[in-house]
């Protein structure tokens, strides 16, 4: 494979994974309510998951038929939606903890369930396959850096841009975890305003998910 295209592609995934979305919104809800790293951690390794999948599927030729077809698209839409509504919700819910409780100590039993209610791994693996943008991105984007002349086939070049991908976001996602975590456990009260504004940030976009799905 072409190490400038692969270097190329790193460069500008690493971009992408720093533009605030749906990951971001689940990875922070996690920073937010939960005691130790562990959950964080996992939601990161559910995202990475997510995309090695993707990366599979759009590798297999499966990404671009689902992108032809607008009905299972409208379904992805849906799904993703309603998953940020339960995500979004359920840090909103958390609000009616204790507010200032300081990020990495044990938090008010409200918000830690807010929390703890989904599996952290899967809740991860939900918001990377089910975000249609995700899914355009590696349908549309993969392919402008294949070379058709290399020796690898396109399939595997594909793959490899996936993992690639899948990569810098593990990466940026970490250390905006821990980012994130340095920063509210230096200013608790910044915990709140956070909390809120993801909440509603996650549900203005499923609304906005489900607005384009119809």
């Amino acid at each position: 494979m072409d190490i400038a295209l692969l270097l190329s592609f790193l460069g500008l995934s690493t971009l992408m994974s720093c533009v605030p979305g749906p990951d971001w919104g689940l990875i922070l809800r996690h920073v937010i309510g939960a005691p130790s790293r562990t959950a964080v951690n996992q939601a990161v390794a559910g995202i990475g998951v997510g995309y090695v999948v993707m990366s599979v599927v759009v590798a297999a030729g499966v990404g671009v038929m689902v992108a032809d077809h607008p009905a299972v698209f409208t379904l992805i839409s849906v799904g993703g939606a309603l998953l940020l509504i339960y995500l979004g919700s359920t840090m909103l819910w958390g609000l009616r903890a204790t507010p200032s409780t300081p990020v990495g100590e044990p938090v008010a039993s409200n918000q830690a369930a807010g929390a703890k209610r989904g599996s952290p791994l899967w809740e991860g693996m939900g918001v990377s396959l089910l975000n249609p943008k995700g899914i355009m991105f590696f349908v549309a984007l993969l392919p402008q850096f294949v070379n058709t002349q290399a020796p690898w086939s396109v399939s595997t070049q594909m793959f490899t841009l996936g993992m690639a991908f899948t990569l810098s976001v593990v990466v940026v996602y970490t250390a905006l975890s821990l980012l994130a975590r340095r920063v509210l456990r230096a200013n608790p009260r910044a915990t709140v305003f956070l909390q809120g504004a993801g909440g509603v940030a996650m549900l203005g976009l499923a609304v906005f998910m489900l607005v384009e799905a119809v």
